[in-house]
């Protein structure tokens, strides 16, 4: 049996992120994944914001307040039980490669693919539809798991996003 592991948990605001993609939204440069100064700008932000997340396994949950101030959940994810062994690493990963989700603030649904098929020659559409039913995140709620045996992630991750019901991963 593992010892007994020390839980860590946080939440992390997006706010920067949207203030960047207002900013430079009629610049379809800093949606591309490619580097570029805008990217590098994005990336910076994006490094501040999970610079709290430590560097362990554990679940996170992307979700948004409603405007009375209620939680509700978009997308429940999981770190270290596989290729990606960090949660920073992981929410960082997210947020920098689905960054098109930030920009639905600006742009329709329609906008957004359109400027991916310029920019992408048409590359990345299953990615960005993936990312896009993210959209209206406000903040990414994270627990460190550390020691979590292996057999058991995948049933803590079908179990809460059973009881938490996040809209991304349905499909």
């Amino acid at each position: 049996m593992k010892p007994a592991s020390t839980f860590q948990c946080g939440l992390v605001s997006l706010r920067d992120l949207y203030a960047f993609a207002r900013k430079h939204f009629e610049n379809e440069e800093a949606l591309r994944l490619e580097r570029t100064e805008l990217g590098r700008q994005y990336s910076k932000i994006v490094d501040g914001i999970v610079s709290t997340i430590p560097d362990t396994e554990g679940f996170y949950l992307w979700g948004a307040y409603s405007e009375k101030g209620l939680w509700q959940n978009i997308y429940l994810g999981m770190a270290g039980y596989g290729a990606m062994k960090s949660l920073k690493k992981r929410i960082r990963e997210e947020l920098k490669d689905e960054r098109c989700t930030l920009w639905r603030v600006v742009y329709t649904y329609d906008n957004l693919m359109a400027i991916r098929d310029r920019i992408h020659d048409g590359k990345y559409a299953a990615s960005w539809k993936r990312a896009m039913r993210k959209s209206g995140t406000t903040h990414v709620a994270w627990l460190s798991a550390p020691n979590t045996p292996n057999e058991n992630v995948r049933n803590v991750e079908s179990d809460l996003i059973e009881a938490l019901n996040p809209r991304a991963n349905l499909n």
